[in-house]
């Protein structure tokens, strides 16, 4: 546990709502750490980014789960059949620990329980709201429900 997790768990009493905020710029970074590959990540408007990596991807925040976040996307004309078609031999699906992409839909859920900045919360927190605002993602987490 890195010195960020154990301040998490360490700081916020269970029964407390929690504000998990960081710039799409630090974002970024990390991102770009665990990948390996420059992206850039810039908010194109509330609730919506845009990924630079080899194609551009513009992403709009769909719905909150308790432990994750559902993206739209929307890819040009070219592309979006590209993908359509590659989903469709992946039996429409992909799916990995953190992202789940549905080219039918045009859909990718990020299921942030199993990132590790954040994975300490989802320990007594269960995530309630997102946003995407000011080039920062604010995810607000209540506390999770316990039967006596």
């Amino acid at each position: 546990m890195n010195a960020t997790q154990a301040a998490l768990t360490r700081n916020r009493p269970k029964g407390q709502p929690v504000q998990w905020k960081k710039s799409l710029n630090e974002i970024e970074e990390m991102v770009c750490r665990q990948t390996e590959r420059h992206i850039r990540i810039i908010q194109t408007g509330r609730n919506t980014i845009r990924i630079e990596d080899k194609v551009g991807l513009d992403l709009f925040l769909e719905h909150v789960y308790d432990d994750g976040l559902l993206f739209g996307y929307r890819l040009p004309f070219g592309l979006n059949a590209i993908a359509k078609t590659a989903g469709k031999i992946l039996a429409g699906r992909v799916r990995t620990k953190k992202l789940n992409w549905d080219a039918e839909k045009q859909q990718i859920r990020a299921n942030l329980s199993v990132f590790g900045q954040i994975k300490p919360l989802f320990a007594n927190h269960k995530l309630v709201s997102a946003e995407i605002d000011n080039n920062q993602l604010c995810l607000n987490f209540s506390p999770k429900e316990t039967n006596p």
